[in-house]
């Protein structure tokens, strides 16, 4: 008699468990990353209206950027980016800027700062289109303006670390897009 292995999709983790998950973390001081892929919603033929949403990119480093690819069929318009940074005690001061770029994986705009983060410190970052200048306007997060610029499907936004070391950890990486419909080339 032959067994049939049944097949089963990959467990999903809700907002629920990711807390559970993320609190178990913090108490037990280990930090426990949690990638998740979330590509833009496929629209439907009669999905006219722009919508927003709200992506957890998956996590970085010191050398490996938080990277997110626009799919389904949706162009994004990025509203707010936000990410901290943890540094290792290798000593020089980095600094995180966000990337777009194009399907060839080359980037066309670059948003940075003047923040530094030294070893063994942790900066939160936000860039956000009014942020007018940076400013620090809380203790923990450094504040920049987010140019405006629609990124298509095969697109993508990434936040790189500059002078990062391999020990350096990139999280808490939260991206709000406007998606609006999106009509290819004929």
């Amino acid at each position: 008699m032959s067994e049939q292995l049944e097949e089963r999709p990959p467990p999903t983790i809700f907002r629920r468990e990711r807390a559970i998950l993320e609190l178990a973390a913090e108490l037990i001081g280990d930090r426990v990353a949690l990638a998740t892929y979330q590509p833009a919603p496929s629209q439907g033929p009669t999905f006219e209206q722009p919508y927003q949403g709200i992506v957890s990119v998956p996590n970085g480093s010191g050398t490996v950027p938080a990277s997110y690819l626009i799919g389904g069929t949706s162009a994004a318009w990025p509203l707010s980016v936000m990410c901290r940074l943890t540094c290792d005690a290798t000593v020089a001061d980095r600094t995180v800027a966000v990337e777009l770029r194009g399907g060839d994986g080359k980037r066309f705009v670059v948003a940075g700062t003047q923040a530094t983060v030294a070893a063994n410190g942790q900066q939160s970052f936000c860039w956000h289109p009014q942020a007018g200048s940076v400013a620090w306007p809380i203790e923990d997060v450094a504040i920049a303006p987010l140019p405006q610029q629609h990124l298509l499907p095969g697109q993508s936004l990434a936040i790189v670390v500059w002078n990062g070391a391999a020990g350096d950890v990139l999280d808490e990486v939260l991206v709000s897009f406007r998606y609006d419909p999106f009509v290819g080339e004929s």
